[in-house]
């Protein structure tokens, strides 16, 4: 019983060896040969010789026994020194591949310690792993970059060579990513051993399930998760003019439990500080501090908010693009009798070029250039109007339309592709409130009051029952509908003749008139871009053949992935080259557009998910979690659970002992 407790107990990497202990016989024969072998004393006198014999026998009997016993015990744990013993893991062997996942993204650079960045710890967590597998194992280090080097598997010399060169990832990776690279297809995840080692940021990883997998978890614990950082720049208005005041707002949050008092901001403007403010922002909380900015616009201004915080401060930093807005070109198609009001609206020309025409003689040229074609008030599309203002559509154009109250619906609803009737026009009814959630009316009010006053109109049109109304009558019909193809399409129910609505009278009419106006050039209203999105567009006056687009700033050129659609380029940036920061966007060498890239603001969240929810992260597998890891012994009762317990040194030190004891004996023992 006790030998096969032994047994379970230790085992031998080279057992081979205990066949060495067959030379136990050797000092077991020299005992009974040697030590036993008579000698022949002569004395002059042979009365002593009885006295002596009973003085010594015994001594020497006990001699001989020692000097026996040290000696089989020599050869024993000298045998067994050989033989390589150890005591089996607690846990299941360690493999032979090992994966390891780094999170070495920007909220690595948090402190875990003071003065140390958990990045820095992370990797010495790495160091460690690689130490304690036995040599000839395989490493495969995967990071946010998902590098070629995270392709193969390397030696722990190698890896520890790439844990020197590892910088921080400007790159998020969501659970589901990391799970899908860790079970690439050349690996088996049941012969390897996989760690995950990040700080586990709930902004990233909450509610995140995945599929069944075995993995010992390690996260790293921030000193504090207090942060602040700048989560959004906008300004009052997307109408900015070179000879306006600006009024730019920042949206600060603030992580931390205490009150952050005077934080002070400053604004750059084309790499000139151009205004500076302080603000107060209390316990996680969020504040909006504005600027009031008073400069000359050019086209196109880079602009950059900094704050100071300490220890994260990559996300310091807010790039933003203040444009010049462009003058929007407008034709309206009328007729005589149409109304007047939309001179009126779009009278001013610092923001519209507007122009008015009548069918028949309509410059098709000016229709095509457009960013607006309003149908005020004509009798019919014909055949020529209707393929020009297809084409216009096909190519991105909006159009409004206004009907007449002779108008020949049948001409209207074949270019639309809608079936339109007509109505009593005796009958008037009020509007409905907007619906302010509709994208359509962000940034349009500043007091969205439900129960507003609202213009009452006489239907002239009907079509079908537009959930989706822009504007309603009280009856739920609709007053004004719009219409998304590749271009956009609005359509009114009413003349703006003031005998069928007072709407050209309301405060209503001036925004929507505006907002319609703009529909096509909403995307020059982001002063600003993420790394995050997936890609973005440019729409550029003119595309030449084979054109190459580039992205440069002061530390040098970029060729992203590119598309082109006509006059827009599709941009796909390559998030492991691009940084964040502000870009010129250069064609044939000429500069057509400037852009501003902001990191993830996740990263900037670094609350981080307890240990419970990360054991509830995996639909099953072997999930194990390290939550532990503040110093070298922490590490090294990590590695023993999965290490067995090597005791050939004590062997050897116990068979040096007996060599030592045997020596003592033969001069203590005469």
């Amino acid at each position: 019983m006790q030998d096969q407790l032994f047994l379970q107990l230790m085992n031998f990497l080279a057992p081979q060896f205990l066949y060495g202990l067959l030379a136990i016989s050797i000092p077991i024969i020299i005992h009974l040969f040697n030590f036993r072998k008579s000698k022949k004393i002569y004395f002059s006198s042979n009365r002593y010789l009885r006295k002596v014999n009973e003085e010594t026998s015994s001594k020497r009997n006990l001699k001989h026994l020692l000097i026996l016993l040290m000696r089989i015990g020599f050869i024993t744990f000298l045998v067994i020194a050989f033989a390589r013993p150890f005591i089996p893991a607690e846990e299941k062997e360690l493999q032979n591949n090992v994966q390891i996942y780094l999170d070495n993204s920007f909220s690595m650079s948090n402190e875990y310690d003071e003065d140390l960045p958990a990045f820095d710890h992370a990797i010495s967590i790495v160091n460690g792993l690689v130490d304690e597998y036995p040599q000839g194992t395989g490493f495969r280090l995967i990071t946010n970059d998902f590098m070629p080097f995270s392709n193969i598997f390397r030696s722990g010399e190698e890896i520890k060579e790439l844990l020197t060169e590892l910088t921080y990832s400007k790159i998020t990776r969501e659970a589901s990513q990391i799970r899908e690279r860790l079970r690439s297809e050349e690996v088996n995840l049941d012969q390897v051993d996989n760690y995950w080692i990040s700080d586990f940021q709930t902004s990233i990883y909450g509610g995140a399930v995945l599929d069944s997998m075995n993995v010992r978890m390690i996260p790293i614990r921030f000193n504090s998760n207090a942060n602040i950082f700048i989560d959004s720049v906008y300004t009052e208005t997307p109408f900015l003019l070179s000879d306006d005041r600006i009024s730019l707002f920042a949206r600060l949050v603030n992580r931390s439990d205490a009150e952050i008092e005077n934080l002070n901001l400053k604004v750059f403007i084309n790499d000139i500080q151009v205004s500076t403010n302080s603000i107060t922002i209390p316990p996680r909380g969020v504040e909006i501090t504005s600027f009031d900015l008073a400069f000359s616009l050019e086209d196109s201004n880079p602009g950059r908010i900094t704050i100071e915080d300490f220890p994260v401060i990559f996300d310091n930093d807010f790039y933003f693009i203040l444009k010049k807005f462009p003058i929007v070109s407008i034709t309206e198609i009328r007729t005589d009798n149409s109304s007047g009001r939309l001179q009126q609206v779009y009278g001013n020309r610092n923001l519209f070029d507007f122009r008015s025409f009548q069918p028949t003689n309509l410059d098709y040229s000016q229709v095509t250039a457009s960013d607006l074609v309003i149908i005020n008030g004509i009798r019919e599309i014909d055949n020529s109007l209707s393929v020009l203002l297809t084409n216009y559509l096909d190519a991105g154009g909006s159009i409004a339309i206004i009907p007449s109250s002779d108008s020949e619906i049948d001409s209207f609803g074949e270019f639309l592709g809608v079936s339109i009737s007509s109505n009593d026009s005796s009958v008037t009814m009020n509007l409905q409130s907007p619906d302010f959630r509709n994208p359509f009316f962000s940034d349009v009010f500043e007091d969205q009051n439900p129960n507003m006053k609202m213009p009452s109109a006489t239907k002239i049109w009907s079509w079908y029952n537009d959930r989706d109304a822009l504007l309603r009558f009280a009856n739920g019909q609709p007053f004004l509908s719009k219409i998304s193809r590749r271009g956009s399409i609005y359509i009114f129910s009413t003349p703006f003749e003031t005998e069928f609505t007072d709407f050209t009278l309301h405060a209503l009419f001036v925004p929507v008139m505006y907002k319609m106006a703009i529909t096509g050039m909403e995307s020059d209203e982001n002063i600003y871009l993420s790394l995050t999105d997936s890609q973005f567009e440019i729409t550029l006056d003119s595309v030449p053949r084979n054109a190459l687009l580039k992205l440069r700033n002061s530390n040098g050129e970029i060729i992203p992935q590119q598309r082109f659609s006509g006059d827009r380029v599709i941009i796909e940036p390559m998030a492991t080259e691009i940084d964040a920061g502000i870009y010129d966007v250069i064609l044939n060498d000429l500069e057509v557009e400037k852009i501003a890239l902001n990191n993830d603001k996740r990263e900037s969240l670094l609350t981080q998910q307890s240990t419970s929810e990360l054991g509830s992260m995996f639909d099953g597998g072997v999930v194990e979690i390290f939550d532990q890891f503040e110093s070298q012994d922490d590490q090294k009762v990590l590695y023993a659970k999965y290490q067995p317990t090597p005791l050939w040194k004590y062997a050897l030190l116990i068979a040096v002992l007996f060599l030592v004891g045997e020596v003592m004996i033969f001069k203590l023992i005469k």
